[in-house]
């Protein structure tokens, strides 16, 4: 298993601003910022730019190839996240073995299942102690 803990993904998701997350867009429809609206945290906000720059041909927008999709993708990743994570525990705790014939309380075979399999090919199933 390679891919990201449960635990490592619920500290970010408890550490970065909370969510829903939205972009803000300019007037003429260039992003402008990523926001928290509930909090009025500012997650990701154009550099700073220097007086003269602009005459050089500074810019106090974020840039990049596809912006608005990256912006649009970043916001649905965040705002899903909280989601996803319930979603992935509550799959491992209906598929936890039983004790003492180690069957898994959701399917009846032996565990781990083919769920839990799945799973865990994708996700370390690590979590934070509750």
């Amino acid at each position: 298993m390679t891919g990201p803990s449960l635990a490592g993904l619920r500290a970010a998701h408890n550490a970065a601003a909370p969510p829903p997350w939205r972009v803000v867009n300019e007037r003429n429809g260039d992003v402008h910022a990523i926001e928290a609206p509930d909090t009025y945290d500012d997650v990701i906000l154009p550099g700073r730019v220097e007086c003269m720059a602009y005459c050089y041909g500074g810019t106090s927008t974020i840039e990049g190839d596809r912006l608005p999709e990256d912006a649009a993708l970043i916001v649905e990743a965040r705002n899903a996240l909280p989601d996803l994570l319930d979603t992935i525990d509550a799959i491992l705790d209906l598929h936890r073995p039983r004790k003492p014939d180690n069957l898994c309380r959701g399917c009846f075979t032996y565990h781990p299942c083919a769920t839990v399999r799945a799973v865990t090919d994708h996700i370390n199933p690590e979590r934070t102690p509750e």
